[in-house]
Protein backbone atom coordinates (compact mmCIF):
# COMPACT_ATOMS: atom_id res chain seq x y z
CA UNK A 1 0.00 0.00 0.00
CA UNK A 2 1.25 3.34 -1.08
CA UNK A 3 1.85 6.13 1.77
CA UNK A 4 -0.51 9.26 1.61
CA UNK A 5 -0.03 11.91 0.04
CA UNK A 6 1.34 15.18 1.89
CA UNK A 7 -1.71 17.29 1.48
CA UNK A 8 -3.60 14.38 3.22
CA UNK A 9 -1.34 13.66 6.03
CA UNK A 10 -2.02 17.67 6.98
CA UNK A 11 -5.77 17.27 6.56
CA UNK A 12 -7.56 17.41 10.12
CA UNK A 13 -10.74 15.75 10.46
CA UNK A 14 -13.07 15.86 13.48
CA UNK A 15 -13.83 12.15 15.02
CA UNK A 16 -16.07 10.16 13.30
CA UNK A 17 -19.93 11.15 14.60
CA UNK A 18 -23.10 8.50 13.57
CA UNK A 19 -25.87 10.85 12.18
CA UNK A 20 -28.30 10.37 14.95
CA UNK A 21 -25.77 12.25 17.56
CA UNK A 22 -25.16 14.85 14.90
CA UNK A 23 -26.87 18.30 16.03
CA UNK A 24 -26.63 20.58 13.52
CA UNK A 25 -26.53 23.62 15.14
CA UNK A 26 -24.05 22.68 17.80
CA UNK A 27 -21.61 20.25 16.16
CA UNK A 28 -20.87 21.68 12.90
CA UNK A 29 -18.91 24.59 12.16
CA UNK A 30 -20.81 27.72 10.22
CA UNK A 31 -17.43 27.62 8.19
CA UNK A 32 -16.14 26.24 4.66
CA UNK A 33 -14.82 22.83 4.33
CA UNK A 34 -15.43 19.59 3.32
CA UNK A 35 -17.35 16.86 4.80
CA UNK A 36 -17.35 12.75 4.17
CA UNK A 37 -19.91 10.35 5.10
CA UNK A 38 -18.87 6.58 5.68
CA UNK A 39 -20.71 3.61 6.77
CA UNK A 40 -18.44 3.34 9.98
CA UNK A 41 -16.22 5.39 12.27
CA UNK A 42 -12.98 3.74 11.50
CA UNK A 43 -10.38 5.39 9.89
CA UNK A 44 -10.49 6.93 6.27
CA UNK A 45 -10.09 4.15 3.72
CA UNK A 46 -9.91 4.63 0.05
CA UNK A 47 -12.72 3.06 -1.75
CA UNK A 48 -14.47 2.57 1.74
CA UNK A 49 -16.35 6.12 1.84
CA UNK A 50 -19.57 6.92 0.38
CA UNK A 51 -19.81 10.31 -0.47
CA UNK A 52 -17.64 13.84 -0.37
CA UNK A 53 -18.42 17.30 -0.41
CA UNK A 54 -17.08 20.32 -0.33
CA UNK A 55 -18.80 23.64 0.99
CA UNK A 56 -18.99 27.27 2.03
CA UNK A 57 -20.66 26.87 5.12
CA UNK A 58 -20.58 23.08 6.35
CA UNK A 59 -23.68 23.99 8.63
CA UNK A 60 -25.95 25.12 5.61
CA UNK A 61 -24.44 22.25 3.37
CA UNK A 62 -24.51 19.20 5.94
CA UNK A 63 -28.21 20.48 6.77
CA UNK A 64 -29.48 19.26 3.58
CA UNK A 65 -28.57 15.99 3.78
CA UNK A 66 -30.00 15.41 7.73
CA UNK A 67 -33.54 16.41 6.59
CA UNK A 68 -36.02 13.88 7.15
CA UNK A 69 -36.00 12.50 3.40
CA UNK A 70 -39.42 11.23 3.95
CA UNK A 71 -41.00 14.42 3.93
CA UNK A 72 -38.66 16.16 1.84
CA UNK A 73 -39.38 17.09 -2.39
CA UNK A 74 -37.47 14.72 -4.33
CA UNK A 75 -33.79 16.18 -5.26
CA UNK A 76 -31.97 16.53 -8.31
CA UNK A 77 -28.59 16.79 -6.73
CA UNK A 78 -27.23 12.99 -7.25
CA UNK A 79 -25.41 12.86 -3.65
CA UNK A 80 -28.29 13.74 -1.86
CA UNK A 81 -30.41 11.53 -3.43
CA UNK A 82 -27.45 8.67 -2.59
CA UNK A 83 -27.44 9.33 0.37
CA UNK A 84 -31.23 9.41 1.12
CA UNK A 85 -31.33 6.55 -0.45
CA UNK A 86 -28.46 5.07 1.84
CA UNK A 87 -30.30 6.14 4.99
CA UNK A 88 -33.97 4.40 3.61
CA UNK A 89 -32.28 1.29 3.47
CA UNK A 90 -29.56 1.08 6.16
CA UNK A 91 -30.86 3.44 8.49
CA UNK A 92 -29.01 6.75 10.50
CA UNK A 93 -27.48 4.19 12.69
CA UNK A 94 -24.97 3.15 10.13
CA UNK A 95 -24.12 6.44 9.13
CA UNK A 96 -21.00 8.66 10.16
CA UNK A 97 -19.82 11.98 9.12
CA UNK A 98 -16.75 13.77 9.98
CA UNK A 99 -15.65 17.10 7.90
CA UNK A 100 -12.34 19.56 8.20
CA UNK A 101 -12.16 23.32 8.13
CA UNK A 102 -10.59 24.94 4.64
CA UNK A 103 -10.84 28.66 3.51
CA UNK A 104 -10.81 26.79 -0.21
CA UNK A 105 -12.55 23.66 -0.57
CA UNK A 106 -13.14 23.18 -4.28
CA UNK A 107 -9.49 22.22 -4.41
CA UNK A 108 -9.51 20.12 -1.02
CA UNK A 109 -12.71 17.99 -2.49
CA UNK A 110 -11.12 17.47 -5.81
CA UNK A 111 -8.09 16.00 -4.16
CA UNK A 112 -10.30 14.45 -1.61
CA UNK A 113 -12.33 12.45 -4.26
CA UNK A 114 -9.37 11.23 -5.81
CA UNK A 115 -7.40 9.58 -3.30
CA UNK A 116 -10.44 8.45 -1.25
CA UNK A 117 -12.65 6.89 -4.49
CA UNK A 118 -15.95 7.56 -2.86
CA UNK A 119 -18.97 5.56 -4.18
CA UNK A 120 -20.96 8.01 -4.87
CA UNK A 121 -18.99 10.94 -6.20
CA UNK A 122 -18.67 11.65 -10.16
CA UNK A 123 -15.13 11.35 -10.71
CA UNK A 124 -13.73 14.97 -12.71
CA UNK A 125 -10.31 15.84 -13.77
CA UNK A 126 -8.34 17.00 -10.85
CA UNK A 127 -7.64 20.16 -10.11
CA UNK A 128 -6.61 19.34 -6.51
CA UNK A 129 -3.19 18.93 -5.05
CA UNK A 130 -0.44 16.67 -6.33
CA UNK A 131 0.90 14.13 -4.08
CA UNK A 132 4.06 15.65 -2.88
CA UNK A 133 2.26 19.33 -2.44
CA UNK A 134 1.35 20.30 1.14
CA UNK A 135 -1.70 22.66 1.97
CA UNK A 136 -1.91 25.69 1.71
CA UNK A 137 -1.46 27.27 5.40
CA UNK A 138 -3.55 30.54 4.35
CA UNK A 139 -6.63 28.15 3.88
CA UNK A 140 -5.88 26.18 6.76
CA UNK A 141 -8.58 27.25 9.69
Amino acid sequence: MEPPPLWYTQVQFNPARPIPLVRIARDIPDRPGCYVFTEDAGPLVPGRVLYVGKALSLRLRVRGYLVDYMRTRPTTHKGRAFLFEYRHLHGDQRLFLRWTLYGDPSQLEASLIEHLNPQCNDREESGGFSDDEPLDPRFTL
